[in-house]
């Protein structure tokens, strides 16, 4: 019972130090926010793109078509490299990866 009871302890600290330690240390994952510490920023940056896609949705279909990027340069501009599937309209996914890959200003 005894060896029973100490192996379970030695595993639960062993696992115990493994998880603290993130298990991400040389896998070239540090800093890419999937630690916990990331987690914050990303949703941040999601409910960012989240709400200037709403903004610019102005008829609320969950699109945004040609007519409603023209108040925006850089997407106007850019409209065939945003509408990566080319149908005509930009769905929210398409503006957050628009948003990520060019650089502000654009």
């Amino acid at each position: 019972m005894n060896k029973q009871l100490i192996g379970c302890v030695a595993l639960a600290l062993v696992c115990g130090a493994a998880f603290a330690g993130g298990g991400q240390k040389g896998t070239g994952m540090e800093g890419s926010g999937a630690q916990m510490g990331g987690e914050p920023h990303m949703k941040m940056q999601g409910a960012q793109h989240q709400q200037r896609f709403r903004t610019m949705d102005a008829d609320g279909d969950g699109y945004i078509s040609q007519t409603e990027a023209s108040g925006h340069q850089g997407l106007s501009n850019n409209w065939q490299q945003a509408d990566r599937n080319a149908d005509g309209r930009i769905d929210e996914g398409e503006f957050s990866m628009f948003e990520e890959d060019m650089p502000a200003g654009k």
